[in-house]
């Protein structure tokens, strides 16, 4: 367990195995610690890819599989 959602989130950016040409692909409206595993990701050599949110909230399913495909073609797989 841990203290609280931004605690279990830097967990995760720490323990990630991110690398050089891999992808952190995340909402624009992310919670700020969310963002914040995006540090992680570019210390090592990730490419960042945000997803337009609406302008009510949340994303549009299908603009997402568009974007997320185009997104990771350029990116490795870990």
């Amino acid at each position: 367990f841990t203290a609280n959602a931004t605690a279990a989130l830097k967990l995760v950016g720490e323990s990630f195995p991110f690398r050089e040409g891999g992808c952190y692909v995340l909402g624009a409206d992310s919670h700020n610690s969310v963002n914040g595993i995006r540090r992680f990701a570019t210390q090592a050599g990730a490419n960042v890819h945000y997803l337009r949110s609406q302008s009510h909230g949340g994303l549009d399913i299908e603009e997402t599989h568009v974007r997320t495909r185009s997104s990771l073609r350029s990116c490795s797989q870990f």
